[in-house]
């Protein structure tokens, strides 16, 4: 008999949540790259400008690779959703994004450069809330999945 997945639904909304976040993310990431790139050339006789942009390109390319742990967690949420046996991988992956959004939202949050700006500060709030939220949705759903598994289990 195969077990029932009782956090199934939301497993399934949380990595397609996750999914669609991450494609973009790597996209916007991407395209921020190429915009850094292309200005670090026009400001080539600057030197300061030079060191701010390649930093900017360097946790570019880190946002890139999170980006892209978020969206293969997302995949592999999505194709293990209704199979409780994988619930475990499924858990340790948001674990794992869940902890490196966190830390990332700290990073940001001690950030002091955009707090002058009241509407920019909204937006980070908002923006660190929102990266929280769908992890967390989805370690809870990975984790009815593996209670569900455990108790049809034994």
């Amino acid at each position: 008999m195969q077990p029932v997945a009782k956090g199934k639904g939301l497993l399934q909304v949380s990595a397609i949540l996750m999914t669609v976040i991450g494609g973009l993310s790597i996209l916007l990431a991407l395209l921020s790259i190429v915009f850094f790139g292309f200005m670090t050339g026009i400001m080539s006789r600057r030197e300061d400008a030079v060191v701010v942009f390649s930093i900017a390109i360097i946790i570019l390319v880190g946002l890139v690779i999170l980006a892209a742990l978020e969206l293969v967690t997302g995949i592999i949420g999505i194709k293990n959703a209704g199979k409780p046996e994988h619930s475990g991988r499924c858990l340790v992956l948001g674990i794992i994004v869940l902890v490196i959004a966190a830390a990332c939202i700290g990073i940001l949050v001690a950030n002091t450069s955009f707090r002058s700006d009241p509407v920019m500060a909204a937006i980070v709030y908002v923006l660190c809330a929102t990266a929280v939220v769908v992890p967390i949705l989805y370690v809870i759903g990975a984790a009815m999945n593996r209670s569900s598994y455990k108790a049809m289990k034994g």
